[in-house]
């Protein structure tokens, strides 16, 4: 009976992806689940691995828990984390890194990125240089107010300037890009940037494959993967 369960969602999912110009083929495979996935993208050499975010049935584990994380963290392919059914506008977490430069190269080379709206967002995390210009042993202050201004406008110009530089990148290659600079938490501030535009995917970039601890935007990118409510998609840059 299992068997027969399992024979049925694969031949669901067959007919529904099946479309002009698209060979779809399938295969069941006995195993681990993450460590499969990551095997048999990596065996096919897969330019996407795609995981849904909730199962049903004998499935009823979220993908989006152990699963999904080991995937994203093993998988030398980007990961695309579903979360809806549709794909309408996006956010591009920018940090002027190599891995966030990856993940805007995808939306311009790839057809189904580039006919989306993009908010290309920076984040100012301002909590490193407040604690940096907390006070010495006495109470002393180690940075006064103006150098400490002067480190705030700097950054906030900083960050200015790199959401700019990939909006127009985006934009000279034909997409429809805004810039827009947020500041606070990142990883909140990614997922409401998402939910003050209706966006439907989260794009990230991240570098090597060696673990969550690795990915450019850190815990960041994490906790947008496990708390975003629309679908997330990770790329990869190889190199330490």
């Amino acid at each position: 009976r299992g068997q027969r369960f399992i024979d049925k969602q694969v031949e669901t999912a067959v007919r529904a992806l099946r479309g002009p110009n698209r060979t779809v083929k399938a295969k069941t495979i006995l195993g681990r689940p993450a460590s499969v996935i990551v095997e048999e993208a990596a065996r096919i050499g897969a330019d996407l691995l795609i995981v849904g975010s909730h199962g049903r049935g004998p499935f009823a584990s979220a993908l989006l828990g152990s699963v999904a994380a080991e995937v994203v963290d093993h998988a030398s392919c980007p990961v695309l984390v579903a979360r809806g059914t549709a794909l309408t506008r996006a956010v591009l977490a920018e940090d002027g890194s190599p891995g966030a430069r990856t993940a805007e190269r995808l939306m311009i080379k790839w057809p189904f990125l580039k006919k989306l709206p993009v908010r290309v967002v920076t984040v100012m995390n301002l909590l490193p240089l407040y604690n940096f210009s907390g006070t010495g042993y006495g109470g002393t202050e180690v940075i006064d107010a103006d150098v400490m201004q002067k480190l705030l406008d700097d950054t906030r110009h900083l960050n200015e300037r790199t959401a700019a530089q990939g909006a127009k990148r985006l934009t000279t290659a034909g997409l429809a890009a805004k810039a827009e600079v947020r500041e606070g938490n990142p990883s909140q501030q990614v997922i409401a940037a998402a939910g003050s535009t209706r966006a439907s995917l989260i794009v990230l970039g991240s570098r090597g494959n060696t673990g969550l601890a690795r990915l450019v935007l850190g815990s960041v990118a994490h906790s947008v993967l496990l708390q975003a409510k629309c679908s997330v998609l990770i790329t990869r840059t190889k190199g330490k």
